[in-house]
């Protein structure tokens, strides 16, 4: 091989691997809100926006934000390790969920886990131990920790199958209890 030869086949090595690395999906497809806000470009428009919604029922800016004003990170915060956004919207939920709704994006990376979830009825660990105010899967009420923040008639489909909330047939038999009509209830009955 000569040494034009030779330039040609680096160069065109290096335009390879510049390809590759400027046009492939991470391997954990989206690290951060900015891949999610391709479609859901919307989030900080409306009154009151998603985002103001999400500040309603979180106990704080670091539970989604590694640092306040940054671009929140899908998998970690500034308060949690391993929890941002998958604190509420889990994985396996979420995938399936696009998934059946036609959007195959998630299929490149986590056709793993699609249709894995545990079921409408598991709780999220931020609605667990007082991390939000956010405490019923099954229960459409956000004023008594469900899910329709936006007063839409639907919350989340938190495992995919494009049922919301009570509607759910995961949700059968659970009983989505006032939380005020609760307390009262077992105070009266509680020695």
């Amino acid at each position: 091989m000569n040494p034009s030869q030779v330039l040609r086949v680096l160069r065109l090595g290096a335009l390879i691997v510049f390809c590759t690395s400027a046009f492939a999906v991470s391997a954990m497809a989206y690290p951060d809100f900015g891949g999610c806000r391709s479609c859901h470009s919307n989030f900080r428009s409306g009154s009151p926006s998603k985002h103001d919604l999400h500040v309603a029922k979180i106990n704080s800016c670091t539970d989604c934000h590694t640092n306040i004003g940054d671009t929140p990170k899908t998998n970690k915060s500034g308060n949690y390790a391993n929890y941002s956004c998958n604190g509420c919207h889990e994985l396996a939920g979420l995938a399936t969920h696009h998934v059946n709704s036609g959007i195959t994006t998630c299929n490149t990376c986590h056709s793993s886990v699609i249709g894995t979830s545990a079921g409408e009825q598991v709780l999220p660990y931020f609605y667990t131990n007082g991390r939000s105010s956010l405490v019923n899967t099954c229960r459409r009420d956000a004023a008594n920790g469900g899910e329709d923040l936006d007063g839409d008639g639907t919350g989340l489909d938190n495992d995919g199958d494009l049922a919301y909330d009570v509607d759910d047939s995961d949700c059968n038999g659970i009983v989505a209890v006032d939380l005020p009509n609760w307390s009262a209830l077992k105070s009266r009955y509680d020695d």
